[in-house]
C-alpha cells in the first residue's frame, strides 16, 4: 500500500519581484518629444525600442521623400516645356491648288530638315502655325486675294492666294521646337 504525502508548501518572507513585459502604450510619442528616459527596470529595453522605431521612422520617411522627389523630377522632365521654338515657312506656286499646296508643304519639309542639320538638332516637335503669306512678286497680299479655306494638317498650316503669274501661290508654316 502506497502512502500519500500532502504537498509541501514552502512559505517565505522574501517576495520575488514581479517582472512584467514593458507596456509601450505610454511611449507612443514622437522621437522628438521624448525628454526623459523611463525610470524602471525595463528602461534600457524601452529606450532601445524607441531608438529602433525612431531610426525605422526616419529611414522610411527619408526613403519616401526621396522617392517622391525622384518621381516629381521625372514628371517635370517628361512635361518640360521645349527650350526654344522657331517659326518656319515654305512658299510654292502651281497651276491648281493641290499642286501649290503639296509643293509648299514639301518646301516646308525641306526647310525643316535643312534647319535641323544646320543647328545639329535630333528630335524636334513640329506643330502647325499660320505664317504670313510670302509672295514672290508683290509686297503684300490683301484679304480679297486669299483663297478659302486654309489647309491645316498635323504638321503645317497652309494659306493660299491668287498670284501675279501663277494662279495659285501657297505658304505653309510650322512651329519647330526642340
Amino acid at each position: 500500500m502506497s502512502r500519500r504525502f500532502p504537498p509541501v508548501r514552502v512559505k517565505s518572507n522574501v517576495k520575488s519581484p514581479s517582472i512584467t513585459p514593458p507596456q509601450f502604450s505610454d511611449m507612443l510619442v514622437s522621437c522628438h518629444q521624448r525628454t526623459q528616459p523611463p525610470r524602471d527596470c525595463w528602461g534600457i529595453v524601452r529606450m532601445k525600442y524607441l531608438r529602433e522605431k525612431c531610426v525605422m521612422f526616419r529611414t522610411t520617411y527619408l526613403r519616401t521623400i526621396s522617392l517622391a522627389l525622384a518621381a516629381a523630377g521625372c514628371m517635370a522632365q517628361a512635361t518640360a516645356a521645349p527650350s526654344a521654338c522657331v517659326g518656319l515657312a515654305g512658299t510654292a506656286d502651281g497651276l491648281n491648288q493641290e499642286t501649290a499646296v503639296s509643293r509648299a508643304q514639301s518646301a516646308l519639309d525641306d526647310y525643316i530638315n535643312q534647319y535641323k542639320t544646320e543647328n545639329n538638332l535630333d528630335a524636334v516637335t513640329i506643330r502647325p502655325k499660320r505664317e504670313e503669306p510670302q509672295p514672290y512678286w508683290r509686297r503684300t497680299v490683301t484679304e480679297n486675294m486669299m483663297y478659302q479655306p486654309d489647309i491645316v494638317t498635323a504638321t503645317s498650316y497652309t494659306v493660299c492666294w491668287r498670284g501675279v503669274i501663277s494662279p495659285y501661290v501657297c505658304t505653309s508654316g510650322a512651329q519647330v521646337c526642340w
